[in-house]
Protein backbone atom coordinates (compact mmCIF):
# COMPACT_ATOMS: atom_id res chain seq x y z
CA UNK A 1 0.00 0.00 0.00
CA UNK A 2 1.71 3.77 -0.70
CA UNK A 3 2.47 5.83 1.79
CA UNK A 4 0.58 8.74 2.06
CA UNK A 5 2.17 12.05 1.33
CA UNK A 6 1.80 14.33 4.48
CA UNK A 7 -0.74 16.91 4.50
CA UNK A 8 0.68 20.61 3.90
CA UNK A 9 -0.06 23.23 6.25
CA UNK A 10 -1.96 25.88 4.42
CA UNK A 11 -0.55 28.71 3.27
CA UNK A 12 -0.91 31.85 5.77
CA UNK A 13 -3.14 34.72 4.56
CA UNK A 14 -2.29 37.87 4.47
CA UNK A 15 -3.56 40.41 6.68
CA UNK A 16 -5.25 42.40 3.88
CA UNK A 17 -7.14 39.14 2.69
CA UNK A 18 -7.82 38.24 6.40
CA UNK A 19 -9.84 41.96 6.68
CA UNK A 20 -11.61 41.34 3.64
CA UNK A 21 -12.79 37.85 4.43
CA UNK A 22 -14.15 39.65 7.64
CA UNK A 23 -16.15 41.89 5.40
CA UNK A 24 -14.09 44.74 7.08
CA UNK A 25 -13.01 46.37 3.96
CA UNK A 26 -13.72 45.71 -0.11
CA UNK A 27 -11.28 43.56 -2.35
CA UNK A 28 -11.45 47.44 -4.32
CA UNK A 29 -10.45 49.00 -1.27
CA UNK A 30 -7.73 46.99 0.03
CA UNK A 31 -6.22 46.98 -3.93
CA UNK A 32 -6.06 50.71 -3.43
CA UNK A 33 -4.95 50.65 0.04
CA UNK A 34 -2.23 48.32 -0.93
CA UNK A 35 -0.69 50.90 -4.06
CA UNK A 36 -1.40 53.89 -1.68
CA UNK A 37 0.15 52.62 1.56
CA UNK A 38 3.29 51.85 -0.65
CA UNK A 39 3.41 55.22 -2.21
CA UNK A 40 3.30 56.45 1.22
CA UNK A 41 5.45 53.88 2.85
CA UNK A 42 3.39 52.94 5.41
CA UNK A 43 2.38 49.45 6.81
CA UNK A 44 -0.71 48.48 5.44
CA UNK A 45 -2.21 48.35 8.96
CA UNK A 46 -1.18 51.46 9.38
CA UNK A 47 -2.71 53.47 6.41
CA UNK A 48 -5.96 51.80 6.67
CA UNK A 49 -6.45 53.22 10.50
CA UNK A 50 -5.09 56.28 9.37
CA UNK A 51 -7.48 56.58 6.34
CA UNK A 52 -10.81 55.23 9.12
CA UNK A 53 -11.29 52.12 7.02
CA UNK A 54 -10.69 49.77 9.95
CA UNK A 55 -10.17 50.00 13.57
CA UNK A 56 -7.09 49.68 15.41
CA UNK A 57 -8.57 46.63 17.26
CA UNK A 58 -9.73 45.08 13.93
CA UNK A 59 -6.22 45.39 12.57
CA UNK A 60 -4.63 44.57 15.83
CA UNK A 61 -7.32 40.82 15.54
CA UNK A 62 -6.35 40.02 11.80
CA UNK A 63 -2.07 40.48 12.96
CA UNK A 64 -2.80 38.26 15.81
CA UNK A 65 -4.50 35.51 13.46
CA UNK A 66 -1.87 35.95 10.35
CA UNK A 67 0.66 35.45 12.59
CA UNK A 68 -0.68 33.17 15.37
CA UNK A 69 0.22 35.49 18.43
CA UNK A 70 -1.82 36.35 21.12
CA UNK A 71 -3.00 40.06 21.52
CA UNK A 72 -2.56 41.41 25.23
CA UNK A 73 -4.94 44.18 26.75
CA UNK A 74 -2.85 46.77 27.80
CA UNK A 75 -5.44 48.59 29.86
CA UNK A 76 -5.67 45.73 32.08
CA UNK A 77 -2.39 44.29 32.03
CA UNK A 78 0.26 44.94 34.13
CA UNK A 79 3.26 45.36 33.24
CA UNK A 80 6.57 43.95 35.59
CA UNK A 81 9.23 46.69 36.45
CA UNK A 82 11.82 43.84 35.85
CA UNK A 83 10.73 43.18 31.97
CA UNK A 84 10.88 47.50 32.01
CA UNK A 85 14.34 48.01 33.09
CA UNK A 86 15.52 45.41 29.47
CA UNK A 87 14.50 48.05 27.22
CA UNK A 88 15.11 51.70 27.56
CA UNK A 89 12.41 53.86 27.37
CA UNK A 90 13.82 55.82 24.26
CA UNK A 91 13.87 52.30 22.19
CA UNK A 92 10.12 51.26 23.30
CA UNK A 93 8.93 54.46 22.00
CA UNK A 94 10.70 54.28 18.65
CA UNK A 95 9.52 50.76 17.75
CA UNK A 96 6.28 51.68 19.27
CA UNK A 97 6.60 48.55 22.00
CA UNK A 98 6.45 47.39 25.37
CA UNK A 99 8.26 44.82 27.18
CA UNK A 100 5.03 43.55 30.15
CA UNK A 101 6.33 40.04 31.82
CA UNK A 102 10.18 38.65 32.15
CA UNK A 103 9.72 34.63 33.09
CA UNK A 104 13.08 33.01 33.21
CA UNK A 105 14.74 33.58 29.73
CA UNK A 106 11.38 34.79 28.19
CA UNK A 107 10.30 38.25 27.75
CA UNK A 108 7.16 39.19 26.74
CA UNK A 109 7.38 42.34 23.82
CA UNK A 110 3.81 43.91 23.03
CA UNK A 111 4.90 45.45 19.95
CA UNK A 112 2.51 47.69 17.01
CA UNK A 113 4.82 45.73 14.31
CA UNK A 114 5.36 42.11 15.52
CA UNK A 115 6.47 41.52 11.53
CA UNK A 116 9.46 43.61 12.11
CA UNK A 117 12.44 40.72 12.54
CA UNK A 118 14.98 43.26 12.53
CA UNK A 119 13.47 44.46 15.80
CA UNK A 120 12.90 40.77 16.96
CA UNK A 121 16.96 40.45 16.71
CA UNK A 122 17.72 43.80 17.89
CA UNK A 123 15.63 43.46 21.61
CA UNK A 124 16.91 39.84 21.46
CA UNK A 125 21.02 41.16 21.75
CA UNK A 126 19.74 44.03 23.80
CA UNK A 127 17.63 42.09 27.13
CA UNK A 128 19.85 38.74 26.02
CA UNK A 129 16.01 37.04 26.53
CA UNK A 130 13.91 34.69 24.04
CA UNK A 131 11.59 37.34 22.95
CA UNK A 132 8.07 36.37 22.55
CA UNK A 133 6.14 39.09 20.86
CA UNK A 134 2.57 39.64 21.20
CA UNK A 135 0.25 42.23 19.80
CA UNK A 136 -0.97 45.27 21.08
CA UNK A 137 -2.91 48.12 19.94
CA UNK A 138 -0.44 51.48 18.90
CA UNK A 139 -2.38 53.63 20.93
CA UNK A 140 -2.45 51.40 24.11
CA UNK A 141 1.24 50.61 23.32
CA UNK A 142 1.75 54.24 23.60
CA UNK A 143 0.15 54.86 26.69
CA UNK A 144 1.45 52.34 28.69
CA UNK A 145 4.90 53.56 27.87
CA UNK A 146 3.48 57.11 29.46
CA UNK A 147 2.17 55.43 32.66
CA UNK A 148 4.37 52.72 32.89
CA UNK A 149 8.41 54.37 32.26
CA UNK A 150 7.43 57.55 33.86
CA UNK A 151 6.02 55.99 36.86
CA UNK A 152 8.63 53.35 37.45
CA UNK A 153 11.61 56.06 36.61
CA UNK A 154 10.21 58.66 38.88
CA UNK A 155 10.12 56.06 42.18
CA UNK A 156 12.94 54.78 41.52
CA UNK A 157 14.74 58.14 41.33
CA UNK A 158 12.98 59.02 44.65
CA UNK A 159 14.13 56.29 46.34
CA UNK A 160 18.00 56.40 45.32
CA UNK A 161 17.14 60.58 47.02
CA UNK A 162 16.65 58.39 50.38
CA UNK A 163 19.76 58.22 52.54
CA UNK A 164 20.21 57.45 56.18
CA UNK A 165 21.33 60.84 57.52
CA UNK A 166 21.14 63.31 60.12
CA UNK A 167 19.66 65.74 60.19
CA UNK A 168 18.65 69.27 62.06
CA UNK A 169 14.80 69.57 62.79
CA UNK A 170 12.79 72.04 60.57
CA UNK A 171 11.56 75.00 62.27
CA UNK A 172 8.05 73.87 63.24
CA UNK A 173 5.98 76.65 60.74
CA UNK A 174 8.16 74.88 58.10
CA UNK A 175 7.92 71.45 58.73
CA UNK A 176 4.53 70.41 56.49
CA UNK A 177 5.92 71.73 53.55
CA UNK A 178 9.38 70.11 54.20
CA UNK A 179 7.58 66.50 54.88
CA UNK A 180 5.15 67.01 51.91
CA UNK A 181 8.58 67.57 49.82
CA UNK A 182 10.60 64.38 50.62
CA UNK A 183 11.61 61.67 48.71
CA UNK A 184 9.76 59.09 51.02
CA UNK A 185 6.26 61.02 50.63
CA UNK A 186 6.89 61.93 47.13
CA UNK A 187 7.99 57.61 46.79
CA UNK A 188 4.56 57.09 48.85
CA UNK A 189 2.51 58.89 46.50
CA UNK A 190 3.93 57.65 43.22
CA UNK A 191 3.51 53.97 44.53
CA UNK A 192 -0.09 54.78 45.46
CA UNK A 193 -0.74 56.55 41.82
CA UNK A 194 0.69 53.62 39.96
CA UNK A 195 -1.92 51.16 41.98
CA UNK A 196 -4.61 53.27 40.86
CA UNK A 197 -3.27 53.30 37.19
CA UNK A 198 -3.01 49.40 37.73
CA UNK A 199 -6.37 48.89 39.22
CA UNK A 200 -4.19 47.32 42.14
CA UNK A 201 -6.44 46.03 45.08
CA UNK A 202 -3.33 45.83 47.60
CA UNK A 203 0.58 47.24 47.58
CA UNK A 204 3.06 45.25 48.92
CA UNK A 205 6.60 46.43 50.01
CA UNK A 206 9.02 43.90 50.66
CA UNK A 207 12.51 45.71 51.93
CA UNK A 208 15.77 43.80 50.82
CA UNK A 209 18.89 44.30 51.90
CA UNK A 210 19.97 46.84 48.56
CA UNK A 211 16.41 47.24 47.48
CA UNK A 212 12.71 47.24 48.00
CA UNK A 213 10.53 45.18 45.88
CA UNK A 214 6.90 46.95 45.30
CA UNK A 215 4.11 44.14 44.58
CA UNK A 216 0.66 44.85 43.53
CA UNK A 217 -2.01 42.51 43.13
CA UNK A 218 -4.31 43.10 40.47
CA UNK A 219 -7.20 40.45 39.53
CA UNK A 220 -6.31 38.29 41.94
CA UNK A 221 -2.47 37.87 41.61
CA UNK A 222 1.10 39.70 42.48
CA UNK A 223 2.91 42.04 40.00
Amino acid sequence: MPETAPASAPPVKKLGEILVDAGLITPEQLSQAVEDARQQQKRLGDYLQDEGLVAAEDVALALSLQLNLPIIDLTRHAVQPEALALVPEEYARQHDLIPVDLTGDSLVVVMADPLNMHTLEDLRARARKIIQPAVGIPSDIREAINRNYVGWNEIERQISMVTPRVEEAPAEDAATDLTAQTPIVRTAELIIAQAVRDRASDIHLEPKEDHLRVRYRIDGFLH
